[in-house]
């Protein structure tokens, strides 16, 4: 079965849904995360903010906690 195709460009949302339902991508979708500490010194040593460094990563999917609920 193949998996990869070149063209059309898929948005984030399609990547992640074509690889659930097992269609051909145009690339695999990732999922690249760090503990807060990693987080903190992988930004130090590339000299970026730990924002501009998830920006970079270009992730397919976001993290949720479910324990960060606030009152209102």
């Amino acid at each position: 079965m193949k998996y990869f195709k070149v063209s059309p460009m898929l948005t984030h949302k399609q990547r992640v849904v074509q690889a659930i339902q097992e269609k051909e991508l145009d690339r695999l979708p990732t999922q690249i995360s760090f503990t807060p500490e990693m987080s903190r010194k992988i930004s130090k040593y590339s000299g970026e903010s730990e924002g501009e460094l998830f920006r970079r990563l270009d992730n397919h999917m976001v993290m949720v906690s479910l324990d960060d609920t606030r009152k209102i």
